[in-house]
């Protein structure tokens, strides 16, 4: 059975934790098939009380490609204009038929 966002891709920014609002969105999305590119900032959420989950991101990525889409991320300051956010080097699968090279 086709899933309703099957060949779409989603953006979601904020996703540090394992708890929060960012990473509800990317399993949703997931399970509804769209193929999902994440943002989160590990600097931001060790100054809060809560502390930074630090191997999140990439825990959350394996989780969304066992469920059969593809997935990457990138830590960056969105709120930083000067930020060079660009990748400078492939993060892992992103040139491969599994990444979104």
């Amino acid at each position: 059975m086709a899933k309703r966002l099957n060949h779409r891709i989603a953006v979601v920014t904020g996703v540090s934790r394992e708890r929060g609002i960012g990473t509800a969105l990317c399993r949703a999305l997931a399970n509804e098939g769209a193929d999902t590119f994440f943002t989160h900032w590990g600097r931001y959420e060790e100054s809060m009380a809560w502390g930074a989950e630090c191997d999140w991101p990439d825990d959350l990525e394996r989780e969304l490609r066992q469920m059969g889409v593809r997935a990457s991320h990138i830590e960056v300051d969105l709120a930083d204009p000067s930020e060079n956010w660009w990748p400078t080097t492939s993060h892992e699968g992103a040139d491969t038929e599994e990444g979104f090279a």
